[in-house]
């Protein structure tokens, strides 16, 4: 069946606890963790450790199917993981990520029964972090990368990128604040296309794993978090500001508030 849809679900768990301690125990390899003060790519430190397993990419219609893959791997560790649970300040979630064209096939997101008694008999969220996309969002968005790309590349080419980089970056900004997409869309839609387009560059890189840690924050750090990223984006339209490009800076962020 062709469709437009996505989704990936995962297992994970946050908290209060050493990865290696929850790896040796439940004798998995699991696919990301992180430390508590272990850095992120901005800089800052984590506050809370991370183990991640079961990541699933294989698009079904029935998300049911993938949420089984992921905790494939679980069932029969069931006593450890509350194990875990009692001797450690942790939650685990089963994360279910799906992108969906409103003019598509709808998936099926329900959890199924055996889903739903591994996370009652594990204490297990359930965490859906959906994201619609549509035809006209879409026309907007192929819109706002020709726009970004449209740029002269001359003697100042690696300054007029600059530039633009950060102009889309405040606009995505903008979008993910109102929740109408995701930091990923922000930081591989359309921030790292421009970026490719001069290479390395320390700043746009450290700006873009800043988007890409967002959702890893609480709200209120978060929030601290997308001014900063601000704060370095008007740094860098300051440095390279030019009549063109605050011409094409202008039609990206009306085109962002279509949005």
């Amino acid at each position: 069946m062709n469709t437009r849809n996505s989704c990936y679900t995962y297992f994970k768990i946050n908290g209060n606890f050493h990865p290696d301690v929850v790896t040796e125990l439940l004798q998995l390899t699991p696919e990301k963790t992180w430390k508590i003060g272990d850095l992120r790519p901005n800089g800052t430190k984590f506050d809370f450790a991370h183990w991640e397993i079961g990541r699933c990419t294989e698009y079904d219609v029935h998300v049911e199917n993938q949420m089984r893959k992921t905790i494939a791997v679980l069932q029969d560790k069931i006593s450890l993981l509350n194990q875990i649970r009692q001797e450690y300040d942790v939650r685990f979630f089963l994360v279910i990520v799906p992108y969906i064209y409103v003019d598509d096939i709808n998936p099926c997101l329900a959890p199924s029964l055996d889903v739903m008694d591994f996370c009652c008999a594990t204490n297990t969220e359930i965490d859906l972090d959906m994201y619609l996309h549509n035809a006209e969002k879409q026309l907007i968005f192929r819109y706002l990368r020709e726009k970004a790309e449209s740029l002269t590349i001359g003697a100042d080419g690696d300054q007029n990128v600059k530039f633009l980089f950060a102009s889309v970056m405040l606009g995505m900004l903008e979008l993910i604040e109102k929740g109408k997409i995701s930091n990923t869309d922000a930081a591989m839609v359309f921030a790292l296309p421009i970026m490719r387009r001069t290479g390395e560059d320390t700043m746009m890189h450290r700006i873009c794993s800043m988007v890409e840690e967002l959702d890893t924050y609480p709200p209120t750090r978060r929030a601290e978090e997308i001014e900063k990223i601000r704060t370095f984006c008007y740094e860098m339209m300051a440095d390279y500001s030019h009549t063109d490009n605050e011409k094409i800076s202008f039609e990206i962020q009306h085109g962002v508030r279509m949005l």
